[in-house]
């Protein structure tokens, strides 16, 4: 009988592998290139080989329900780690960049804000914004922030990539949306409301250009700069300055009176109307908005048909006096809602009504790359002193290799200085690397959103 050994200690003594380095020259984990073993190598404190039984063991290893585990981790993420690939938006506070991970391939969203353009209140907004994107993290129909940074000249945020861009680019491309279509986005922000309401926070600033659609077609709120937390054991804010009055804020806002989360199903009232008929609901204008706002009524057009239900779910909600107005433990149980199974549209089990344009968003970003249109964004100097220590983070796994076929990409030296579009049939669940199937999987690098 023989012993089982590693072919690999079998090669023929004139075959020397070639060594590529998965992250840094400090990383302990290596590949091999070879012709006929795809085993990695990983060496000891003397520098003697210490031969792996499968590929990728040295960046991954079997988790409790059959996933990979990464074990290898990277070093502080930063500027010189992504690439540019579009501008996605502006405002006042800064510019939104579609950018793509070197590392994992993976799309994400930076918003750069530069300081010279930021007063201390700005600023504050700023870190106040940040706290509340780290406490709803991988909370569902959230925004999730992967990381932040910030430099001499730079504040920096990086967040999920959202493949659909925001509900007002819907509204604007159809004019008005189905009933189902907007039934659909308004059960989910009602989700979405109930757990950062949960979390005693107020968004504050709801509306269409903060309604997000990400790659599984579902609504995801963002941009949490006018947020407020609100203590459970204390009154509501009061609002001082009017600093979030808008069209979609409530009368109590501008009033300076004191507040609740029933501020933000105020504003969701606003936006469905606005989506089922196509218009506004106040005027707009400066110098009418808040008169518009206290005393206009809710007026529904004969060209809106919009049904009985869902007229008075929008009466309900847009009370001027707040004691009149539906509670927000209430909103669930109206008959606008009486189609709506919450615990399966919860695990996301319902399908959307609309479908981002996947195919076309990869063809884009290929030919950006094919073209050379895609840039670095410039970074400053450092901080030192850091005066905002706090403000850096970044998530655990977010950047990191998550699939054997990110892992891949960090094999092939193409990947390194031009890395091509990920595939978005990638979407399918990873296989197990024990799968036969498995070497298949390592040719279609993943697109993780």
């Amino acid at each position: 009988m023989f012993l089982q050994k590693p072919v690999a200690r079998f090669l023929p003594a004139f075959q020397k592998p070639n060594h590529v380095h998965l992250i840094s020259d400090e990383s302990p984990a290596i590949f091999k290139n070879m012709r006929n073993v795809d085993s990695p190598t990983i060496r000891d404190e003397e520098g003697e080989p210490q031969f792996l039984e499968h590929p990728f063991d040295a960046m991954y290893d079997q988790g409790p329900c059959g996933e990979l585990q990464t074990v290898v981790h990277p070093s502080q993420v930063g500027l010189q780690d992504f690439l540019a690939i579009r501008k996605l938006g502006f405002g006042d506070s800064g510019v939104v960049y579609l950018a793509k991970h070197r590392f994992t391939h993976r799309l994400f969203a930076i918003k750069k804000m530069e300081r010279e353009f930021l007063d201390t209140d700005a600023i504050e907004m700023l870190l106040q914004e940040q706290r509340a994107l780290l406490k709803v993290r991988d909370r569902a129909g959230l925004l999730h922030l992967e990381a932040s940074f910030h430099d001499s000249e730079c504040f920096y945020h990086v967040t999920q990539f959202m493949a659909g861009g925001d509900l007002r680019g819907q509204m604007n491309k159809c004019g008005r949306l189905r009933p189902q279509h907007a039934l659909f986005y308004t059960a989910n922000l009602v989700l979405a409301l109930e757990t950062l309401h949960g979390l005693g926070i107020i968004h504050r600033d709801l509306k269409p250009e903060n309604v997000l659609i990400n790659a599984n077609r579902y609504p995801v709120i963002g941009d949490f700069g006018m947020s407020k937390h609100r203590s459970f054991n204390s009154r509501p804010p009061l609002l001082q300055d009017q600093s979030c009055g808008g069209v979609y804020s409530a009368p109590e806002i501008f009033q300076g009176r004191s507040y609740g989360f029933e501020v933000d199903f105020w504003a969701l009232g606003v936006m469905l109307f606005e989506m089922l008929c196509g218009r506004k609901l106040f005027r707009d204008d400066f110098d009418d908005l808040q008169e518009s706002i206290l005393h206009d009524p809710v007026v529904f057009m004969l060209r809106d048909t919009v049904d009985i239900h869902t007229q008075l779910f929008i009466f309900h909600v847009l009370q001027k006096d707040p004691k009149d107005r539906l509670r927000p433990g209430a909103v669930k149980g109206h008959r606008y809602f009486r189609g709506i199974d919450w615990d399966r549209l919860a695990h996301l089990e319902i399908g959307a009504p609309w479908t981002p344009n996947m195919a076309a968003l990869m063809a884009e970003i290929k030919a950006a790359e094919r073209d050379n249109l895609c840039f670095t964004l410039d970074g400053a100097d450092p901080v030192d002193p850091d005066t905002f220590p706090d403000y850096t983070f970044q998530a655990p796994s977010s950047f990191v290799a998550t699939s054997i076929g990110d892992a891949l990409s960090l094999c092939d030296s193409s990947a390194a200085t031009a890395p091509s579009a990920p595939s978005a049939a990638s979407m399918s669940p990873p296989l197990s690397r024990r799968s036969p199937h498995w070497t298949r999987a390592l040719r279609s690098p993943r697109l993780l959103f």
